[in-house]
């Protein structure tokens, strides 16, 4: 099984969740703290699930580094909200602790220490690896965030466990297809991306709309017929209708399946997850040892075997790149 870590989504949380923390030399080490302490959350989570399979666990963090081109191309508001000067000193402060959580993951030698792989996308953010990561695997993997956009991604194999709540979603709770959820995206919006929606359609509307419609496009379709003013849900196909510019314009910003194609990221995954010789953990011992906070054990001394990851096979590799 593969836990796969949405690093900046989760570093987000700690740094807002946690008081101050600092480490002797003055760093910031909120974020670090959350991470780790969301990894030890995780695997309790999963093992009351009887998810893993003889404890064999593999963990994969993801992060953000940059906004892919054809994201910004397509819709140049994306992610880019007007804040106040104080929400951007937070946002700078969030951002160096995040930065330094990074560094102390990737770049020292804690990397050797605790076998946990860590994977920083070139011109992409941490969601586009999560998708890559999903596809190339042959694993069961379990996605940690509160965001709902990898909902598209669940299925059969495929879970994602909210680390807030708790609660593990599962192809037989979602009730509901990938596209159907990137249809339900599309209409909602979401404003943690800068991303309206089309006006006036909320949750309950845009679920009843999926439902009967299935795809944005269907609906615009019959909007274009002349029985379509006699139709219960009018109202909400003209609301539909009004933003069918914007709708288009976003349809490949928010489709997480477009990852697979930003120029370099599949490869570069790929020769991460290949090079990379993670150590089995002993879930069992980890999970002891971060529950009594003593990080230094954990990250020094639990037992762990090599093992690589199953993956899909080169050929795959180069139809899909």
């Amino acid at each position: 099984m593969v836990l796969l870590i949405d690093g900046n989504n989760n570093a987000s949380r700690a740094f807002y969740g946690y008081p101050e923390m600092q480490d002797v030399d003055g760093n910031d080490i909120r974020c670090l703290y959350g991470v780790l302490d969301t990894i030890r959350k995780c695997i309790e989570i999963i093992q009351d699930h009887h998810l893993l399979d003889r404890d064999v666990l593999h963990v994969v963090v993801a992060w953000d580094n940059g906004i892919p081109a054809f994201r910004k191309s397509m819709y140049p508001a994306y992610k880019n909200k007007e804040i106040s000067i104080g929400e951007q000193q937070d946002k700078e402060k969030r951002k160096e602790a995040m930065v330094s959580a990074i560094n102390q993951f990737c770049f020292s030698n804690m990397r050797d220490w605790f076998p946990i792989l860590h994977i920083v996308g070139e011109q992409a953010e941490g969601d586009d690896v999560i998708s890559v990561v999903c596809k190339q695997v042959l694993e069961r993997v379990v996605i940690v965030s509160t965001d709902t956009d990898f909902y598209q991604l669940i299925d059969e194999r495929v879970y994602v466990l909210n680390p807030k709540t708790e609660k593990l979603i599962t192809s037989e709770q979602l009730k509901m297809s990938p596209r159907s959820v990137l249809e339900m995206k599309l209409l909602m919006g979401d404003p943690s991306d800068n991303l309206p929606g089309a006006k006036g359609v909320g949750e309950i509307s845009a679920q009843k709309l999926v439902e009967e419609f299935r795809t944005i496009e269907n609906m615009l379709a019959y909007y274009n017929l002349d029985v379509s003013s006699e139709h219960r849900h009018y109202n909400l196909l003209k609301k539909v209708a009004d933003s069918a510019t914007y709708l288009r314009d976003v349809y490949y910003v928010v489709d997480l399946q477009q990852s697979y194609y930003i120029p370099g990221l599949w490869e570069s995954v790929y020769s991460h997850l290949t090079q990379f010789a993670p150590a089995v953990m002993d879930t069992y011992y980890l999970h002891a040892l971060l529950l009594k906070r003593k990080w230094v054990q954990a990250l020094m001394g639990f037992n762990a075997s090599v093992r690589p990851f199953s993956l899909i096979s080169n050929a795959n590799i180069e139809v899909i790149s």
